[in-house]
């Protein structure tokens, strides 16, 4: 079969956390110390108000930049700490911090750039930096 995958994506190598994870899976009790994952469940107030919103049938897209009304909500927010943006031209809303850093390398970096990372890094900065045909340096 014909490899389909993009020529940058053909470098990528699955980072040695995630083997640390995928060995970690088969320790029982083992505990993840790692990459932000929360140890306690979701609330259900949080739970709940997701429920009423796909019943309320706010189960289509989205404009690209995110949902308005939060938007409008991150702004003020922002703005009790006097950082005053625009909610339909300075915000948008992604589904994570590294689809943001990825999205905002997608857009700044021009291949071939050299892009300063302070050592040590977290390993996606690397690798997402290479796939936009940037040059990590680390320092």
């Amino acid at each position: 079969m014909k490899n389909f995958l993009n020529i940058r994506s053909v470098g990528m190598k699955k980072g040695a956390i995630r083997a640390m994870f995928d060995k970690a899976k088969k320790i029982p009790g083992s505990i993840n110390l790692g990459i932000g994952e929360p140890d306690l469940n979701t609330p259900a107030e949080i739970i709940e108000e997701g429920c009423k919103a796909l019943r309320s049938g706010k189960t289509r897209y989205t404009a690209n930049a995110g949902i308005i009304e939060l938007r409008i909500e991150i702004a003020k927010h922002l703005n009790r700490y006097n950082l005053s943006v625009n909610p339909e031209s300075e915000i948008i809303v992604t589904v994570g911090g590294m689809g943001a850093l990825a999205l905002c390398l997608l857009v700044t970096i021009t291949p071939g750039d050299e892009i300063l990372l302070q050592d040590p890094q977290w390993l996606n900065y690397f690798s997402q930096i290479k796939f936009c045909g940037g040059v990590p340096i680390s320092v």
